[in-house]
């Protein structure tokens, strides 16, 4: 358990590569804690591509990671919109993670991850305005054991394993 609310979806990013391969990955909103977990070969020996796309041009500059020359590494600063549309255009990914996008654009921004990955994983989860996307999806896991909640959705992936891993 941590006591900072920006590294509660920490428990989830680290076990789902224990449970599923991820090479591709797409995230909205770069974090202090997140893209140096995917960019950890021991946590995601598998990851071949981490997109990386922040809107707050601020915040990126501030907040760069030290892994920022991984080759497998590629950071974008796109509003919402144009990022979701720029997802989509380059294809397919294993995981999308939303945190960090704004109140408005957090159930659009997840409901249009589902149309490239099989797995979505919202940071925030608590937060009225991802019931719509959490509710879009057949298969849902949130993980509350801490604050922010951490919500795993799948159009096809079983998440009882994640669910089992994360609660034992």
């Amino acid at each position: 358990m941590t006591s900072d609310p920006y590294a509660t979806h920490l428990p989830v990013l680290k076990a789902i590569p224990r449970l599923w391969p991820i090479q591709r990955v797409a995230e909205f909103g770069s974090g202090l804690y997140s893209t140096p977990t995917f960019l950890d070969r021991e946590v995601y020996p598998d990851l071949k591509f981490l997109w990386s796309n922040e809107s707050d041009l601020e915040w990126a500059r501030q907040h760069q990671p030290k892994e920022k020359y991984d080759p497998r590494y590629s950071p974008t600063y796109f509003s919402e919109e144009l990022a979701i549309a720029e997802m989509i255009r380059m294809g397919q990914a294993d995981l999308v993670l939303v945190d960090g996008a704004t109140e408005k654009m957090r159930p659009v921004t997840a409901i249009a991850a589902s149309v490239i990955a099989p797995l979505i994983v919202l940071h925030d989860a608590e937060n009225e305005s991802y019931r719509r996307a959490i509710d879009f999806f057949p298969r849902r896991y949130i993980y509350q054991r801490e604050t922010p909640w951490t919500a795993v959705l799948s159009d096809t992936i079983d998440l009882e394993p994640l669910r089992l891993m994360l609660e034992a």
